[in-house]
């Protein structure tokens, strides 16, 4: 989350998801605000029960989706999630660095 409250209903931010089927590197709007990106990192199976390392620049994926620069991240979240999809998913998630 960027330039705003935490969680707030005006304020940015990106959703880096690990998905059931769609393609990485896709990119989708949110259907709930336009405020958020969804950025496919990972999808399927494959390295599914390995521990995986994601890095990702997300000054500059702000700057690439919202066209102007983030003034600060304000909040970082860490979610499972499969409310839409009718399904379950389990999720380790360890060394979380944000520089």
């Amino acid at each position: 989350m960027f330039d705003g409250k935490p969680f707030g209903r005006n304020t940015p931010f990106l959703m880096y998801v690990w998905a059931g089927n769609e393609p990485v590197g896709n990119i989708y709007p949110s259907p709930y605000t336009e405020k958020a990106v969804t950025i496919v990192l990972r999808s399927g199976d494959p390295d599914s029960g390995e521990w995986l390392m994601e890095q990702r620049d997300v000054s500059a994926d702000f700057e690439r989706y919202f066209s102007r620069p983030a003034e600060r991240v304000t909040g970082v979240a860490l979610m499972v999630d499969t409310d839409n999809t009718d399904s379950h998913a389990t999720a380790w998630f360890d060394d979380l660095i944000v520089h």
